[in-house]
């Protein structure tokens, strides 16, 4: 199974995003599980818990950005 974290600070685009995923998924008959987080602060405590295999990340956020959250993720693995 695929586990799959979305962020985006946008809550549109942040469901449109995973919308379309989980339709391609789906049409792939994959397995998979997918988190929304609308913050790389909150996605960044979920992973620590449980990683993720994909992670699909907003660059420009508030107080965190994408390429921060993706340094303090991958210093985490």
């Amino acid at each position: 199974m695929l586990n799959i974290a979305l962020c985006d600070d946008e809550p549109v685009t942040l469901s449109l995003l995973q919308q379309q995923l989980q339709l391609l998924l789906q049409q792939q008959n994959l397995e998979f599980q997918i988190h929304t987080y609308s913050s790389g602060i909150a996605m960044i405590r979920h992973f620590s818990r449980h990683p993720f295999d994909v992670v699909f990340l907003d660059i420009a956020m508030p107080r965190l950005s994408g390429f921060q959250a993706a340094e303090i993720q991958q210093s985490r693995c």
